[in-house]
């Protein structure tokens, strides 16, 4: 499923390392096959977009708030904003 995705992404973006085109029989059989047709697959990117962005912000709170944990109140909102399982979950989508 991510190879489909991929090669979806590249035949979408134009990349000249792929010959396939919109009216391939491969790109048209991946997109049957993860059921998305074009609106589905941009309201995805922009999801990811966005999550993306949200992630940094919580990521840089964090980092700022880190040098203040001797306050046990900041260092709890510390451990509330841990993101390792939204990156780990991120580094799986295309």
């Amino acid at each position: 499923m991510r190879l489909l995705r991929l090669l979806i992404g590249q035949v979408e973006a134009g990349s000249s390392d792929v010959v396939l085109t919109r009216e391939s029989a491969m790109y048209q059989a991946a997109c049957r096959l993860l059921d998305a047709n074009p609106e589905h697959r941009a309201a995805t990117r922009t999801a990811i977009m966005a999550l993306r962005d949200l992630l940094w912000r919580v990521d840089t709170v964090r980092s700022i708030l880190e040098s203040h944990t001797n306050d046990p109140t900041i260092a709890e909102a510390v451990r509330w904003l841990e993101t390792s399982d939204v990156h780990q979950f991120m580094r799986q989508e295309p």
